[in-house]
């Protein structure tokens, strides 16, 4: 028997996808909000998803709604109208939307970040990438700086955004979709004030040969991007460009296929002392990276590049002490078999790997050596059946040190290499 959701408007979700107006919302008892959360969980759904709606689009924090069981008459207040919100619910059911899209906003470690279509939900389990990373750097080797609350070797447990907060939604292969993301038009004529280097114009203001090293850009200029300088440089720089400018000193990181920028965001809190270049091939994820960068006041220490991998980094190739990357790594032909919330609406660009789900990932390995500073570590993420794969690419490529982790169901999730500090 099929059955035949009801109709709902598209203004309607529109609307709910905006801020509420002060004094919007819907007023109810709790004994009112559980049958009609009931109804909507008939129509299909998860209940984890529906709660995560709630929680993130109605301001209905996941605890409350346990509470309710118990105190039946509690009154309570939606930001949004019980209208808005089926809306929402009915519009991912019929269209596997990601709530994350339809809401716009997406929880992940401490952080909330604006995602849209186009750009890659951020997963969970990515946000042990960043632990990896910061348990790799010696402070006491490295003289790095670490924000307050991961000092003395404490790594941030990542959960204060999703502690009170219904777990992930399902999904394929980890790829699932947990959050909402509201219908904000991704690569919009504003960037929030961000510009970003092509790669190409990065080449015509670096200097020839391998003694190039990093400058700076206006740092007037809201997102002013590291840029290479010297007496070529001043010569053959594209507008926006500053020479002169004392070169930023410290530790320097990059993410590789920034996305939503939230590896960026998540080092850049932690190593507040340090320099951070943010990459990606797609004008926008780097407008959404741009965005969140924006909110959490760190468009300073994080500079975008529009390019493909280590290319976009060229004038930086042997400084760079730390880089993460959440590269596409599903094979081509497994793609077909995700989840619809997935397959149908993220972007092909940041699931696809090639035949063998391994297409940029062995690219990243092959520059690896040559990019990294003597020591510098390089943390990747891929597929749940590809460790042995990927630990084989990088140690072809020269790095050392090279080692798999697992993620907090025990699957071998991420890789580790290092550049030698000895032999180039």
């Amino acid at each position: 028997m099929t059955m035949v959701l009801p109709s709902f408007s598209l203004a309607a979700s529109a609307a709910a996808c905006c801020p509420p107006d002060p004094g919007a919302g819907e007023a109810l008892s709790g004994a009112d909000l559980l049958t009609w959360r009931r109804r909507l969980l008939e129509l299909g759904g998860h209940r984890s998803d529906l709660d995560w709606l709630l929680d993130l689009a109605g301001g209905l924090r996941w605890s409350v709604l346990q509470r309710l069981r118990l105190e039946p008459r509690t009154e309570i207040q939606l930001l949004l109208s019980r209208q808005e919100l089926e809306a929402i619910w009915c519009r991912h059911l019929q269209k596997a939307e990601p709530l994350q899209y339809l809401v716009g906003i997406c929880p992940w470690r401490d952080l909330e970040l604006r995602v849209a279509p186009g750009v890659l939900i951020p997963r969970q389990e990515s946000e042990l990438l960043v632990d990896l990373a910061l348990t790799s750097l010696s402070a006491e080797c490295r003289g790095i700086e670490l924000a307050p609350c991961l000092a003395d070797g404490e790594i941030d447990p990542g959960a204060s955004a999703g502690e009170d907060r219904p777990g992930g939604l399902t999904g394929s292969d980890g790829l699932h979709s947990f959050s909402p993301a509201d219908t904000w038009q991704a690569g919009s004529a504003s960037r929030d004030g961000h510009d970003w280097i092509r790669t190409g114009e990065i080449r015509q203001a670096s200097t020839a040969g391998r003694d190039r090293h990093p400058g700076a850009l206006d740092r007037d200029r809201p997102s002013a991007l590291l840029a290479p300088h010297g007496e070529a440089a001043q010569t053959a720089q594209p507008s926006g460009l500053s020479a002169g400018l004392p070169e930023p000193s410290g530790l320097l990181w990059a993410d590789l296929g920034t996305g939503s920028g939230c590896l960026a965001l998540a080092l850049a809190r932690a190593l507040p002392g340090a320099r951070g270049l943010a990459v990606d091939c797609s004008e926008q994820a780097l407008a959404q990276a741009a965005h969140n960068l924006h909110c959490y006041g760190l468009e300073e220490r994080v500079r975008l590049c529009c390019g493909d991998w280590w290319e976009a980094l060229e004038p930086w190739w042997g400084q760079l002490d730390l880089v993460v990357a959440n590269p596409p790594y599903i094979p081509s032909a497994v793609i077909e078999g995700l989840d619809p919330v997935v397959r149908d609406h993220e972007p092909r660009l940041a699931l696809d790997g090639g035949g063998d789900g391994l297409e940029a990932i062995r690219a990243i390995a092959a520059g690896a050596r040559r990019a990294l500073a003597p020591g510098g570590v390089l943390l990747l993420e891929h597929h749940h059946d590809q460790s042995a794969a990927v630990l084989a690419l990088l140690t072809q490529a020269g790095l050392v040190a090279v080692s798999a982790h697992r993620d907090l169901e025990g699957t071998e999730r991420f890789a580790r290499a290092s550049r030698s500090r000895h032999h180039g």
